[in-house]
């Protein structure tokens, strides 16, 4: 038993020596140079739940138009042509 817990004991000396020692990080990464313009946001941001507003005003809209769509077209093409109209400018502008 004695043998048993000896040899325990040596392997996790052994083991914790080979482990790296920890660094020191800041909390806060600071910003490289090549990302001057660049600021990061929570996502609890305003302009966060604003751009998820937005697209979610989106999928609404489409799932609106399916729902009461009556096998017009010519109207389904028109209104695909201002949702991906839409969705471009969503994505174009960041939102």
């Amino acid at each position: 038993m004695n043998r048993i817990v000896c040899g325990l004991l040596a392997a996790g000396a052994v083991t914790l020596a080979l482990i790296p020692s920890a660094h020191a990080s800041p909390a806060c990464p600071q910003p490289s140079p090549d990302r001057a313009g660049y600021s990061w946001r929570h996502p609890d941001s305003d302009a966060y739940r604003f751009r998820e507003h937005r697209w979610r005003a989106l999928y609404r809209a489409r799932r609106t138009f399916y729902r009461h769509w009556r096998g017009d077209r010519w109207e389904r093409v028109r209104f695909e042509r201002w949702y991906a109209r839409r969705c471009a400018e969503l994505r174009q502008r960041g939102w």
